[in-house]
């Protein structure tokens, strides 16, 4: 019987992207792209004639086209932007695996330029620091795809879900000052202000949100999105409590604390529980409580620079033939919370030294703790995967740039890498540049 969960992997030149796709019953199936923020796209049309399944996606222009061979294998094509592609899907939840890495040493400039021609990238940087070596940034490549205009050291790069941890650390400022708690409910705090909330979130805390324990979906309807304003955007209050309505109506997924759900709607929630209680926008509180004290001073929201003009790297777009085409849309700016964090590589690692050494005059001991710690097993604590080692890691991409970011507390580093497409978030060289940019910020263990 045709129907449940399958994965597959699409080639596009180097990049390889995963992607799950959702057949839940009549009329409805939905897409995931595992590697590209793993938004679900609803299918706007759906097909099938004896073995011939046709699903259209028209919020990516895409179609599929597959033959059933079985009831646990499609076989066919996925066209978009004029090129197809062959592409398989197998009844599955897992993935495809990632081979390992290939190990090429420490990160060099040469190996920066190599690995981001062989992505096809505009533009890459790279900077690690650590307790026994001193910081270093390597850039590579263009701002955009359209012009020679050299990456500079200096410039903003979105940091998409990276911004999670942002949030969290924010919140926990929150915290420390008493203004939250982290079992403040929901119910509690925004039962006045989202009087349609599904009563099933009442009890759902801010821990529960921030460790994506909450049992919320993901995300809205990919399809809602157009509802809201792209940035720039002055104040974008109203509509975060707008997106914030519509994933509070929708029915859990789980029970809270029960099990892992990667939900960016969740970080929203968080967001505007703390508009609530201070009054202040979610931007302005990222300003005060964060990027200020921490002396982030590149930081902002949304695509960096100016539009029309190149003064800050652009993401792109790759379309299928493997073309890069330079694009200043982001997920709209009610979504702040979960993902539209920019800035320069310098500040980056600033922000992620202060993960590693925890100055307590920032956090208290036990609220450090608190972000770096899961609270409901598992290795995901507030904003951070966490390995068993105790290292603190996280990416991000909003389609058209990838960030990556590492804390290593008992070697004593921090290291990130950005770019302004998201091919390194489909394998291929991705895997090869995060060993290389490891092994470079190793350094010495400290004693």
């Amino acid at each position: 019987m045709l129907g449940g969960s399958y994965v597959g992997e699409l080639s596009v030149g180097p990049t390889k992207l995963r992607l799950r796709l959702l057949l839940e019953g009549p009329g409805k199936s939905t897409l995931f792209s595992i590697d590209q923020g793993n938004a679900p796209i609803p299918a706007s049309e759906n097909t099938l004639q004896g073995d011939r399944l046709t699903l259209k996606f028209a919020a990516i222009g895409a179609v599929y086209e597959a033959r059933i061979v079985s009831p646990d294998r499609l076989e066919g094509t996925f066209t978009q932007g004029g090129q197809s592609f062959p592409l398989v899907f197998v009844r599955g939840e897992a993935p495809p695996a990632r081979p390992a890495a290939a190990q090429l040493g420490p990160l060099t400039q040469q190996i920066l330029d190599e690995q981001r021609q062989k992505l096809g990238t505009p533009g890459m940087v790279a900077g690690w620091a650590s307790s026994a070596a001193a910081l270093t940034i390597l850039v590579s490549g263009t701002r955009s795809a359209a012009s020679p205009a050299p990456a500079l050291a200096a410039d903003k790069w979105h940091l998409g879900s990276v911004s999670k941890s942002m949030t969290a650390t924010m919140i926990a400022r929150l915290v420390d000052r008493g203004k939250l708690q982290w079992d403040s409910k929901l119910g509690q705090v925004l039962g006045a202000r989202v009087p349609k909330m599904n009563p099933a979130y009442r009890d759902v805390t801010l821990l529960h949100l921030l460790s994506h324990r909450s049992g919320m979906p993901g995300n809205i309807d990919l399809a809602l999105f157009d509802r809201f304003t792209r940035p720039p955007m002055a104040d974008p209050r109203a509509e975060r409590l707008q997106f914030a309505e519509l994933a509070l109506a929708m029915p859990p997924e789980a029970k809270p604390g029960e099990r892992l759900i990667y939900s960016n709607n969740g970080f929203v929630v968080a967001g505007l529980m703390a508009e609530q209680v201070t009054g202040k926008s979610w931007e302005r509180l990222m300003q005060e409580q964060l990027f200020a004290p921490l002396r982030l001073a590149s930081a902002g929201f949304g695509p960096p620079g100016s539009a029309g003009r190149l003064d800050q790297p652009e993401g792109h777009i790759v379309l299928p033939q493997g073309k890069c085409t330079p694009t200043r849309l982001d997920n709209p700016a009610a979504l702040g919370p979960a993902g539209l964090v920019h800035m320069a590589m310098i500040d980056l690692l600033r922000y992620l030294d202060a993960h590693r050494t925890r100055p307590q005059r920032f956090l208290r001991k036990a609220t450090w703790d608190k972000l770096h710690t899961p609270p409901f097993g598992g290795n995901y604590a507030l904003g951070w995967s966490v390995s068993p080692s105790g290292s603190l890691w996280h990416n991000g991409s909003n389609g058209s740039w990838y960030a990556e970011v590492a804390v290593d507390q008992k070697a004593g580093t921090v290291a990130a890498f950005a770019a302004n497409d998201a091919a390194a978030a489909g394998g291929g060289p991705g895997p090869i540049l995060t060993a290389a940019l490891r092994a470079a910020s190793s350094g010495p263990q400290l004693p």
